[in-house]
C-alpha cells in the first residue's frame, strides 16, 4: 500500500503546484484580461453531469473542454472538491 500512498501524494503535490505561484518581493501583479465567468445557478445534479463530462473529457485528452466545464462548476460551488481537482487535471493537461 505504501506505492498507492506514495501516488496520492505525489498527485496532490503536482496539483498544489500548479495552484501556488511564488512572485518575488515587490512584484506588482498584472491585470488579467480573461473574463469573468458568471457563476449560474445550477443543481447539484447538474453540476455532477458537469463533473462527469469533464472527465471523460480530461481521459479523451480534450482538456481546454474539461477547463471550461469546471471553471463553472467551480465559480458556482467553490466549496466542492472535486472539481477543483478535474480544474487541476485539466490545467496541468494544458500545461
Amino acid at each position: 500500500m505504501k506505492s498507492a500512498s506514495f501516488f496520492f501524494a505525489a498527485f496532490v503535490s503536482l496539483v498544489l503546484s500548479v495552484f501556488v505561484t511564488a512572485a518575488p518581493a515587490g512584484a506588482q501583479s498584472e491585470p488579467t484580461n480573461a473574463p469573468a465567468i458568471p457563476a449560474p445557478a445550477k443543481s447539484l445534479e447538474s453540476l455532477n453531469a458537469d463533473l462527469v463530462k469533464a472527465r471523460a473529457a480530461n481521459q479523451e485528452k480534450r482538456y481546454a473542454d474539461a477547463e471550461i466545464l469546471m471553471l463553472t462548476v467551480t465559480s458556482a460551488k467553490p466549496e466542492l472538491i472535486y472539481p477543483w481537482l478535474e480544474l487541476g487535471m485539466a490545467q496541468v493537461g494544458l500545461k
